[in-house]
C-alpha cells in the first residue's frame, strides 16, 4: 500500500493513492478530465499495464515509484516537448544528490544510474509525459468555433498541426522509477536503488527532495518559455 503525506510533498496540492491500477498515467487522466484538479499527484503500489514511450510496456512489480502528476502550464503548445526531458533531469538530478549515486540522462525520458558493481550505466527511471489539447476549428468565415472535447495524445515536438489547433487542456506527467521492486530476470539493462545502493531508501524523503527541485525549475521553465514566445 502506497502511504504518502501530502504536507511531505512540496507542491502537491492533491495526492491519490492506490494499491494497483492499469496505469496511473490512465487514472490520472480520469481525473484531469472530470475535475481538473491541478497539481494533484496520483500513485499506485503495482501497475499491470505500465508503459513507457511508444507504448512500451514498463514493468511495475510491488517497490517501485510509480506515480503521475497532473499540471497546466501556461505556455505556448510549442514548448511542451522540452517537459519530458526536463522532468528526467530533475529525476536524475535529484538520485544524483539524495542518493549519491552517478546518472545520466539518455534523452528524451531515461534516466540511468551508474551500477559500480557491474561498472556500467543501467535504466532505472523514466518519465512519460501526455497533454491534452482542446481543439479549435476556424470555419471559412473565420469564427472561432470551440470544441469542447479534449483529445489526449502522447506529446509531440512543437509545431506539429494538432499543438497549433488548440490550447493545451492538461499535461500528465508520469515517472516510473526502480526503488526497491524485482526486476525480471534476463532484464540486464535495467538496476534499482536498492541494488545499487545495498540498503532501504526513504521514499518520502526522496520524493520531497524531487518535488522541491522539480517547483522550483518549473517555474523558471514557465517564464522562460513565456519570455521566448
Amino acid at each position: 500500500m502506497v502511504n504518502i503525506e501530502i504536507k511531505n510533498l512540496p507542491g502537491i496540492e492533491n495526492i491519490i493513492c492506490l494499491d494497483e491500477v492499469e496505469s496511473t498515467q490512465d487514472a490520472a487522466r480520469e481525473i484531469a478530465v472530470e475535475s481538473g484538479m491541478e497539481r494533484t499527484l496520483v500513485m499506485a503500489g503495482t501497475q499491470t499495464k505500465g508503459r513507457g514511450r511508444m507504448g512500451r510496456s514498463w514493468e511495475s512489480c510491488p517497490g517501485g515509484i510509480y506515480m503521475t502528476l497532473i499540471l497546466k502550464p501556461k505556455i505556448s503548445c510549442r514548448f511542451l516537448n522540452e517537459l519530458s526531458l526536463f522532468s528526467a533531469e530533475m529525476l536524475a538530478e535529484t538520485l544524483t544528490e539524495f542518493c549519491g549515486i552517478k546518472t545520466r540522462v539518455k534523452k528524451p525520458n531515461d534516466v540511468y544510474a551508474y551500477h559500480p558493481k557491474r561498472k556500467k550505466y543501467l535504466k532505472i527511471a523514466g518519465a512519460l509525459v501526455e497533454t491534452a489539447f482542446r481543439q479549435y476549428n476556424i470555419p471559412s468565415g473565420g469564427t472561432e468555433r470551440h470544441c469542447p472535447q479534449s483529445v489526449p495524445r502522447a506529446l509531440r515536438a512543437a509545431g506539429t498541426s494538432e499543438a497549433a489547433g488548440g490550447s493545451v487542456e492538461y499535461v500528465l506527467v508520469g515517472i516510473g522509477l526502480n526503488v526497491e521492486n524485482l526486476l525480471s530476470e534476463g532484464l540486464d539493462s535495467a538496476t534499482s536503488l536498492k541494488d545499487i545502493l545495498k540498503k532501504p531508501v526513504n521514499r518520502e524523503g526522496l520524493l520531497a527532495y524531487f518535488f522541491d527541485k522539480f517547483w522550483q525549475s518549473y517555474s523558471m521553465w514557465e517564464l522562460s518559455s513565456e519570455s521566448r514566445s
